[in-house]
């Protein structure tokens, strides 16, 4: 619930900080984006329409956001809360769809066909890297887990191949042949080593190890640790004992 929450609160702050800088464009990235160096920063200037990402015909992701102007965040947060009100449900990923089918011609989206003609690449809203880097292990009693399918999704990633070579730039090539570059990595996993120095390095094992889809999952000590105590902090000493032995699946 409090992630939810938290997904919503921070376009207010978005909208706060638009509003003390109301001669900038806002280009909002969520701190599990890894943007490539090609990454197009200076086309952003040329669009004229607040952005973000498509998931799928119910959901929309904010990992990226792009606002033009203060008056079109003010507008954006303002149009959102009318929907909040009438159905306190709605999480961000849900409420800017429907704001986006509301408003089909206000809003734009960063992976449309379009914008990747536009922008002379892909915009990874969530499914690249969820299928390259791995999925959340806190959702996954600790294990990080890589080449899901994501029927969610309207994006296949299990369908195009990884490259990473010259410039440090990551693309990848659709099934029928044609190749794009791959601007950004939104990596669900957390993990923290790609954004280190050696992030490249890190990039280069991911591609490679893409090929042959392994490893599949590995365990991580850190994620576990970190359920364990939220579920001390959730439930006390009793009941997180019965959280941990239900990550075991024990009877």
């Amino acid at each position: 619930m409090n992630f939810w929450r938290y997904s919503i609160e921070r376009l207010y702050a978005l909208a706060e900080w638009h509003s003390v800088n109301p001669d900038q464009k806002l280009l909002h990235l969520e701190s599990d984006i890894l943007i490539m160096p090609n990454f197009p920063l200076e086309k952003f200037g040329m669009v004229d329409q607040i952005s973000w990402c498509s998931f799928n015909n119910s959901h929309d992701v904010a990992s990226i956001i792009f606002s033009p102007s203060n008056s079109d965040t003010i507008w954006m947060l303002n149009e959102l809360e009318v929907l909040l009100i009438k159905d306190s449900t709605l999480t961000d990923m849900t409420g800017l769809r429907k704001l986006k089918e509301k408003f089909p011609d206000k809003i734009g989206y960063l992976n449309s066909g379009e914008a990747v003609a536009f922008l002379g690449g892909v915009i990874d809203a969530a499914p690249y890297g969820m299928w390259l880097c791995g999925r959340d292990p806190r959702n996954h009693k600790g294990v990080t887990r890589r080449f899901l399918e994501l029927p969610e999704s309207d994006i296949n990633p299990s369908s195009v191949s990884f490259h990473y070579g010259q410039k440090s730039h990551l693309r990848i090539k659709m099934s029928e042949g044609s190749e794009f570059s791959l601007f950004n990595l939104h990596v669900h996993s957390k993990q923290k080593a790609i954004f280190r120095n050696h992030w490249r390095l890190v990039i280069r094992a991911y591609v490679v190890t893409s090929k042959i889809q392994f490893p599949k999952h590995w365990f991580s000590l850190t994620a576990f640790a970190q359920l364990s105590s939220d579920s001390v902090h959730r439930n006390g000493i009793k009941g997180s004992w019965k959280a941990v032995r239900n990550l075991f699946n024990y009877r």
